[in-house]
């Protein structure tokens, strides 16, 4: 009986709670903005890939600024080709 009643007791009561407990972790969320889409058409996106290849065979030359690699990653995101009616679009 003695057991039975210790088991009974250790299980009511209460855990203390310890100093050393973890702390909630706070996560940043980041939301998604839809970004507007520039449509080319073929002369354009001719142009426009043409500049890129350019741009690539400079950067590996190492023949760019940093200004210059700035700039171009920021007009080449985001672009919708059009190659003699068919559509292309780059994320």
């Amino acid at each position: 009986m003695g057991i039975f009643s210790t088991s009974i007791y250790a299980q009511s009561a209460e855990k203390e709670k310890t100093t050393n407990s973890p702390q909630p972790v706070k996560k940043e969320v980041t939301k998604l903005v839809a970004a507007k889409k520039t449509m080319l058409d073929t002369e354009e996106s001719f142009k426009f890939l043409g500049n890129q290849l350019l741009f690539q065979v400079k950067k590996r030359l190492n023949l760019t600024t940093e200004n210059e690699e700035k700039s171009q990653s920021k007009s080449s995101s985001n672009k919708k080709f059009s190659f003699f009616g068919i559509e292309v679009e780059r994320e």
